[in-house]
């Protein structure tokens, strides 16, 4: 068994407008992640974090994920997980969005040996 004293966050896959953070938290608990460019100021926002089927795993824990849309491109995010309401510095992180993808263009190799 694993206890259930919380663990992470873990930033998980990110795209150019969304990623998802995932945490592993005592049972009987509220998640949500606080995210923005600053979360200390007035642009962070508010993602519920879902809970993680776990089951079959014989945890004493729960499993959360919160999925975060409508980001920009190449931007730097901060997030803080509030546990019940509550934030404390270790779970705390930040990540960068990926490039937009674009349309691919024409890529042209040219290969040449010479021999003497």
């Amino acid at each position: 068994d694993v206890d259930g004293e919380p663990a992470g966050p873990l930033v998980g896959h990110t795209t150019d407008n969304s990623t998802s953070i995932w945490m592993y938290t005592p049972a009987d608990v509220e998640v949500e992640v606080r995210y923005g460019t600053d979360i200390a100021g007035d642009d962070a926002e508010t993602a519920k974090a879902e809970r993680i089927a776990v089951d079959d795993l014989n945890l004493c824990g729960q499993a959360w994920q919160a999925t975060i849309a409508g980001l920009s491109p190449l931007t730097r995010y901060e997030f803080q997980v509030m546990i019940n309401g509550e934030a404390s510095p270790e779970h705390r992180g930040s990540f960068r969005t990926a490039p937009k993808e674009t349309t691919r263009g024409r890529c042209f190799l040219r290969m040449s040996q010479t021999c003497t």
